[in-house]
């Protein structure tokens, strides 16, 4: 047995039942040992590293588990970085392995050499470089426990090539990994031993007449949905979700405020102006947030990360540790309150009477529409960035936690055909629609290789306006029209596009069409691609 056998065991062992990657020179006795344990394993080889990276990122976000991903050195190592960095400002809990040139080659610009570590430590929890394939055990056990515990996150283990093809002894695999001095681990974790703060909040809370919550990625993260409907109904709070946390308050529960976005935002927006006490929960106050506050409010802070606690707004009080936790005991210390806000259905109707505005048109708001009245409640919707990003979080009726998958804190084009790939595998029976633009689809539809090559049923639907809508957006309003690289001066056939991977496809204009288009495709069983002309 040698490294490199060693390594895929070790997944194996911590649950690891799928991989991510692309292979190359230095990794090639990784893929060997995936092929011995094929059995046991499954190894997913996407289009390019950046898709692996993306695929493992879903995954993750489906299955609650670790997502993993493998690339060679060099320029196969730096593809991930784009990936990395989605996951860490997303909260994933992903390990990203990459082999390296040998131990004696390293520091000598030796070919397909890149110093991962030193690039992604920025944008990892933690990295490390194994030196040894006796540390194999040790280092693997502590990154699935890091990726979990705190604030979650991305990982990187770095293996020379010489450590992964070293001969090594089974008994490597029987190292006992519960007696693992785990102190890294403890140190990453955020002490929540802010008991004095509970009783502080709880008489804020109390004093407040006219309470809002927002929920941001933290309530995901930690699987709180329920908690948070519970707490919300207690105190007859109006629930404003970011973009992370939509879905982790039912788009038809009375308290619903919608999301705040730059599109259709207006509701949550009207609440958060009328507020006294505004209670954060598991949100970092991000400038896509800070722009909604006006002077005056009560703060609560609520989040598992110390470091974001008065990063950008002052709290009056704030508890750090898992949302889920947070808000469980919160509920039994807090008194019911009645409601204050007596119109947000009527609002909310308002809103939804607008998006049925002209329906022979193929709007946004139809495209939406039609997806959610074919496949319904439990899908999963992924999303790329751009303007279907925004369309898609203010008027896709989310009922479920955890069935939005989309790019917020790195704002990542080409994020969503990788991230369906993995939440499809994740998801097994579950049906999984990308939601894209033109512009994000263009960035990485090279992945349609893997939906093919592995029978992975994903629908896409293509928002195609011939531009890059939000960037175009921008440009109309800062820069008086200067639309300077933001169309393009083609038109590309999605539906040819589709059909030259072996994939369906087809091009929609009208509501009826695409209802027809998606009838077909989820009928089908198979990966399509929806071309859809968008007015």
């Amino acid at each position: 047995m040698n490294g490199a056998d060693l390594l895929v065991k070790l997944l194996i062992k911590h649950g690891t039942d799928t991989v991510f990657g692309y292979p190359g020179g230095t990794v090639l006795s990784v893929f060997d040992a995936l092929y011995k344990n094929r059995k046991n394993i499954k190894c997913i080889r996407t289009a390019d590293e950046q898709g692996a990276a993306h695929s493992a990122d879903g995954y993750a976000r489906v299955s609650g588990r670790v997502g993993v991903c493998i690339a060679t050195s060099g320029p196969g190592a730096t593809n991930l970085v784009t990936g990395i960095a989605t996951a860490y400002m997303d909260s994933v809990p992903t390990i990203f392995i990459t082999a390296n040139v040998t131990l004696k080659e390293i520091g000598t610009d030796s070919f397909q050499e890149a110093d991962i570590t030193g690039i992604t430590m920025p944008i990892s929890k933690y990295n490390w470089m194994v030196k040894s394939v006796s540390d194999l055990p040790v280092i693997i056990a502590k990154a699935f426990k890091l990726a979990m515990s705190g604030r979650k996150g991305p990982i990187v283990v770095d293996i020379p090539r010489d450590v992964l093809e070293n001969e090594c002894s089974r008994k490597l695999l029987s190292v006992d990994i519960d007696s693992i001095d785990d102190s890294e681990c403890r140190n990453a974790l955020c002490a929540s031993d802010y008991e004095n703060m509970f009783e502080k909040t709880a008489g804020i809370i109390a004093e407040a007449k006219r309470p809002v919550i927002i929920a941001g990625g933290g309530v995901r993260i930690s699987d709180a949905s329920y908690e948070l409907r519970c707490f919300a109904e207690k105190i007859s709070a109006p629930v404003a979700c970011t973009l992370m946390a939509i879905g982790e308050m039912p788009y038809s529960h009375k308290l619903y405020a919608g999301n705040l976005g730059q599109i259709g935002g207006k509701v949550a927006m009207s609440v958060l102006e009328d507020a006294d006490t505004v209670i954060s929960v598991g949100m970092r106050f991000t400038d896509r947030t800070c722009a909604f506050f006006s002077k005056g409010k009560k703060i609560i802070h609520i989040d598992i990360d110390r470091a974001e606690i008065n990063k950008k707004v002052r709290t009056d009080a704030f508890l750090c540790g898992d949302a889920k936790e947070i808000l469980q005991r919160l509920i039994d210390i807090v008194s019911s309150k009645d409601e204050w806000i007596t119109d947000l259905e009527a609002k909310k109707h308002t809103v939804q009477a607008l998006c049925c505005l002209d329906e022979e048109k193929l709007t946004p708001m139809a495209v939406m529409r039609a997806v959610n009245d074919v496949f319904g409640d439990d899908t999963y919707i992924a999303t790329d960035v751009g303007l279907h990003q925004m369309w898609v979080a203010a008027y896709y009726p989310f009922e479920r936690s955890h069935h939005l998958l989309t790019s917020g804190g790195f704002g990542t084009m080409g994020f969503g055909l990788g991230a369906a790939v993995g939440a499809k595998i994740a998801a097994k029976n579950e049906s999984v629609v990308l939601i894209t633009g033109d512009g994000s689809f263009l960035m990485n539809c090279a992945e349609l290789t893997t939906l093919r090559d592995y029978k992975i049923p994903v629908i896409v639907v293509v928002m195609n306006n011939n531009a890059l809508g939000m960037v175009k957006e921008m440009q109309s309003k800062e820069y008086k029209c200067h639309y300077c690289g933001t169309l393009f001066r083609g038109k590309t056939d999605f539906k040819k596009l589709a059909n030259a991977f072996g994939i369906k496809g087809y091009k929609v204009c009208t509501p009826e069409t695409l209802l027809a288009a998606l009838r077909n495709a989820k009928e089908s069983g198979k990966s399509t691609v929806i071309d859809c002309i968008i007015e």
